[in-house]
């Protein structure tokens, strides 16, 4: 079993034009959005090479039923601690003419600690039963720097092997 973990999900939005011209004036050619964070895609990839796996993490209101839909989809469980507000945007500007990407990524919504120690308590539960603990993606606002270093000796204390990215 495999357990990613997704502190900052997002809701990638890329949008196609011809030519990307900074300042100026761009016609959007096509766009999708799509439930997306690296622990997200870690989870969902795994399903897909049929390993079991779960995504684990904090999730929002404004934008929670994107991520269940893919979920459902993607043949992976998913348990989230539910905070208050939106899970943040990513812009992606695909220039078609240049094969370039310009993204433009949002910060996401603060947490609190009494959602840090839900996260926690999430994570202990799950590395007790996991074989590997995957920890990657960028923080929100609110988790402190060491978030990471302690996810990681609470997996090994659990007797989960981790990989953090």
């Amino acid at each position: 079993m495999i357990t990613a973990i997704s502190l900052n999900p997002s809701i990638d939005r890329t949008v196609n034009v011809e030519k990307f011209v900074p300042g100026g004036l761009n016609r959007v050619i096509s766009a999708h959005s799509v439930a997306a964070g690296k622990g997200i895609n870690v989870a969902l990839t795994a399903a897909a090479l049929g390993v079991a796996s779960e995504c684990i993490g904090f999730m929002y209101p404004d934008g929670e039923g994107m991520f269940r839909e893919r979920f459902r989809n993607g043949g992976a469980a998913a348990s989230f601690v539910m905070c208050e507000g939106s899970v943040r945007v990513n812009q992606k500007i695909f220039d078609r003419t240049r094969g370039e990407i310009t993204e433009l990524n949002g910060l996401g919504a603060p947490v609190t600690d009494a959602q840090m120690e839900a996260v926690f308590a999430l994570a202990a539960r799950r590395a007790a039963r996991s074989d590997w603990m995957i920890l990657t993606g960028s923080l929100p606002p609110g988790c402190p720097a060491d978030t990471y270093q302690k996810l990681c000796a609470l997996a090994k204390e659990k007797g989960c092997r981790v990989v953090l990215d």
